[in-house]
């Protein structure tokens, strides 16, 4: 027998193409079929944050937990649009009793602590911004409450060390900052330069692809970049498990190969190596050549508009469950120039600790990962530090 139509995924599916109005259509489909439900509700209202209508946002998910209240994505999901509405102090107490809900899996559940723990710290409002907009979170397994307890602990070079020469299985989790060395630019140094909300969100790219592509030839320029000294350690240690990584520049990879390694490699948010058409799915190769092209959006011999294979704002991470799963193995994971600000890898050293591991981060100063959970810190460029890690002291 055929499965029936889960109309809520067919949304899903739409909304991380970019397409809202076909995306609302399946959930309208979806309630006119089997009636409210608080499910369908946040739905809408992620919909409605997409297109920066706060308060019909705030209306669905407010009726959400008026049919049910316990509903936690419908209260994690009314803080975001609260908070950019400038009621805080609300905004926090909906995020506590998400975090007392029910529907919330692990990384939904700890992303919303560190929001709440975020807002116990004061500021102002948030500024509204598409790529701030929750996904409604359909839980896999219930999450194992933890008590956030986190510290800083300097970690000298010869700690880090004997660190990984007794660490069993090793996991690396890194970001921008391992690749600033190869002449890379970091998400931030980026977005003081473009808008994140017109180049990297999914219903932006429907819009305007151009925008994205700009990106991309701004990113890479004209010549290669190759792996520096950070990738080329990482490659090389000992009892080294996996790496998972947000960059989409694939040096990790070419890392590997350097040092005849097969280490498994997540790319949480793709790659810029692979590219592929919209309207008929051929593949055209690596982006970062694509975007030299003299008119941009590159466009296939269909007219179809070719894609980078990266994860947007609005669309599902890459590999998750396989990374969740290598983390919790991990008897040590090393944190590596990451900001520790993007779900959801800003999520997965704390359930690496709370499975036991024991966590390094490497960064110039101390992220807020410290706030959830025991970090060791070892300050410096991740080329630096992981360079003296293999013998070379200078």
């Amino acid at each position: 027998m055929r499965r029936p139509v889960d109309e809520l995924e067919l949304a899903t599916r739409a909304r991380e193409e970019g397409d809202v109005a076909t995306s609302r259509a399946w959930v309208l489909s979806h309630l006119a079929k089997h009636g409210d439900a608080p499910d369908a509700r946040v739905f809408l209202g992620s919909l409605a944050h997409l297109e920066g209508d706060l308060d019909e946002a705030v209306r669905c998910h407010r009726r959400a937990l008026s049919l049910r209240p316990d509903h936690a994505p419908a209260h994690a999901s009314l803080a975001v649009a609260l908070a950019q509405r400038g009621e805080l102090a609300t905004a926090r107490a909906h995020l506590e009793a998400s975090l007392e809900g029910e529907g919330l899996d692990d990384v939904a559940w700890l992303r919303a602590e560190r929001q709440r723990a975020s807002l116990a710290l004061g500021g102002d409002a948030l500024p509204h911004e598409r790529v701030a907009t929750p996904m409604l979170a359909r839980s896999v397994r219930a999450p194992r409450r933890i008590t956030a307890h986190g510290e800083t602990i300097a970690c000298s070079i010869a700690s880090l060390r004997d660190h990984v020469a007794r660490a069993r299985t090793i996991v690396v989790l890194s970001g921008a900052g391992v690749s600033r060395a190869s002449g890379l630019e970091t998400r931030k140094e980026l977005w003081q330069r473009f808008v994140r909300d017109d180049a990297v969100s999914a219903v932006r790219f429907r819009e305007s692809p151009e925008v994205l592509w700009r990106v991309v030839r701004a990113f890479w320029g004209e010549e290669d970049h190759p792996p520096n000294a950070a990738h080329l350690a990482i490659a090389r240690l000992p009892s080294l498990s996996a790496i998972v990584t947000q960059n989409v520049d694939s040096l990790h990879q070419r890392a590997a190969d350097a040092a005849g390694r097969t280490t498994e490699i997540l790319e949480l948010h793709g790659t810029l190596k692979r590219t592929r058409c919209l309207a008929c799915a051929r593949e055209h190769g690596d982006a970062t050549v694509l975007a030299r092209r003299d008119v941009l959006p590159p466009t296939c011999a269909c007219g179809g508009v070719i894609r980078p294979d990266v994860v947007l704002f609005g669309e599902r991470a890459r590999h998750l469950e396989r990374a969740i799963a290598r983390v919790e193995q991990a008897d040590l994971v090393i944190v590596v120039g990451c900001a520790m600000d993007v779900s959801p890898a800003s999520e997965l050293p704390v359930l690496a600790s709370r499975a036991g591991a024991t966590i390094i981060e490497i960064k110039r100063t101390p992220s807020r990962l410290c706030q959830m959970i025991p970090v060791l810190h070892v300050g410096g460029p991740a080329e630096h530090v992981l360079a003296r890690l293999e013998g070379d002291d200078r």
